[in-house]
């Protein structure tokens, strides 16, 4: 499948990569980001640039091969429907080539993705009428869709040899800045896989990075507040569960077993829908669908 990916390319944005991720590790070179998304790619990063990304360019960052896209004669392209689909990987910020590409392709070939953190919908003309991506989505309309953030399958923990629970809390806690501490992957990981809970809250947007780091470590999520999360958004997280595996440790007695129950059901149910690639699986799909 040939996918052009719209995006300027001008600084981090979680939901941008994470799709583009998803989909460059399912149909490599065949995925065309407009603009180099240079921060993605192990030859334009090295420990030195990666570490002045957002988020010390942590699980995202510096995670695909080589650059060898052919982003050559992009119009021209268009015009001749070389390409199978088209998404916009952040609406807000880059929407090149929109009238062509309007005027050129149906509207199941075009996705426009919605990653900010408030749950307004941008409201001009095109988005009405094609697919639209909401990150923080409130109620399900026509065309509109919810989608989340995700993690890479290669950040995903497979040796467990090593592993063993030392203590309840990981160190980080996310509304003090004084507990980040770590300044590279390895022992940011370790610290949630030596913990039974990581502590995660909604910030900006109830959506975050963090909760799949923590979940993807082997680790439960200690989600403050999740029952307010509306429906819509984190649509495909296992809220249910997460929240009475959280309540295990309010109880007088911690029942490790029943700890172990649902951070299996929730690790599996990661690695099955909440990496990049079954995220962009689950995008294409929607368009199939239309």
């Amino acid at each position: 499948m040939r996918i052009l990916y719209i995006t300027r390319a001008q600084g981090e944005d979680y939901l941008n990569d994470m799709i583009f991720h998803g989909l460059h590790s399912l149909f490599g070179n065949n995925v065309v980001d407009s603009k180099c998304l240079w921060y993605m790619y192990k030859q334009y990063t090295p420990p030195e640039v990666k570490h002045n990304l957002y988020g010390k360019g942590f699980t995202v960052y510096s995670t695909l091969d080589n650059d060898d896209i052919d982003r050559t004669d992009i119009e021209i392209k268009i015009k001749s429907k070389f390409y199978d689909l088209i998404i916009y990987g952040s609406v807000h910020r880059c929407r090149d080539f929109l009238d062509l590409i309007i005027a050129t392709y149906p509207k199941n070939k075009i996705a426009f993705l919605d990653g900010e953190d408030k749950p307004t919908i941008m409201s001009f003309f095109p988005m009405n009428n094609f697919p639209y991506f909401k990150r923080e989505l409130l109620a399900k309309q026509n065309n509109i869709f919810p989608i989340s953030f995700s993690i890479p399958k290669e950040k995903v923990l497979t040796n467990f040899t090593n592993v063993t629970k030392k203590k309840f809390s990981a160190q980080i806690i996310p509304w003090d800045r004084n507990t980040y501490i770590y300044n590279d992957e390895i022992s940011y990981y370790k610290n949630y896989q030596e913990s039974y809970y990581g502590i995660t809250i909604k910030k900006g947007g109830w959506d975050c990075l963090r909760h799949y780091e923590i979940l993807a470590n082997y680790c439960m999520p200690y989600f403050i507040h999740l029952e307010n999360c509306p429906e819509n958004t984190m649509f495909n997280f296992p809220k249910k569960q997460c929240i009475e595996a959280s309540h295990l440790i309010e109880s007088d007695f911690f029942n490790e077993g029943k700890y172990y129950e649902y951070l299996n059901f929730m690790f599996e149910y990661l690695k099955n829908n909440l990496t990049t690639e079954k995220v962009a699986i689950y995008l294409i799909d929607k368009l199939k669908k239309l």
